[in-house]
């Protein structure tokens, strides 16, 4: 007789992921809120926290980093209206997750 373990199984494959941006990585379509005409302001970056449902849908946007202008409400209004990656657990399975993304409006 041996003193051998057995058969074990093999290690299990992670299929982990973060959620993040899905198709398309440009923001080029979000509009200019009608605060920066008013105040002739050409270019402004926003920080936005992006919380992703397990369906690739955004659940909540939160703004970081606002100027002001109606930037801030721009960015929000165009990161719900998009799709996005997922995050994945372990096993591949769809779960909700989030991340931050800087959205730069110029002209």
């Amino acid at each position: 007789g041996g003193t051998g373990t057995g058969a074990s199984a093999p290690p299990a494959v992670d299929r982990s992921r973060a959620a993040g941006l899905g198709g398309s990585k440009s923001w080029n379509d979000c509009p200019f809120p009608p605060e920066a005409d008013v105040d002739n302001i050409d270019q402004a970056a926003v920080l936005v926290q992006i919380t992703v449902a397990p369906d690739g849908r955004a659940s909540g946007v939160r703004v970081v980093s606002d100027p002001g202008h109606g930037f801030g409400r721009s960015a929000r209004a165009c990161a719900m209206q998009r799709r996005y990656q997922t995050a994945l657990d372990r096993d591949g399975s769809p779960i909700g997750g989030t991340f931050s993304v800087n959205v730069t409006f110029a002209r």
